[in-house]
């Protein structure tokens, strides 16, 4: 295993908890009607964020291993 995987897990076990934590907050604060528009803007974020910036993500990994 790498060195730097359980670092990795938990910051993402971290980011998971806090995001369902954050989720949970905000249907409590603004109500139901309200939380279905950011349902939709979050999930739009997470399912279209990485698609879009994994390319370029991608790309400076290998400019960054080229150089190296």
């Amino acid at each position: 295993m790498p060195d730097g995987t359980p670092a990795i897990a938990l910051g993402l076990a971290i980011n998971g908890i806090s995001t369902y934590g954050f989720l949970v907050l905000a249907r409590r604060a603004v109500g139901d009607e309200a939380y279905g528009g950011l349902a939709i803007v979050w999930s739009l974020v997470y399912i279209l964020g990485p698609g879009l910036f994994q390319p370029l993500e991608q790309e400076v990994a290998r400019a960054t291993a080229a150089r190296g």
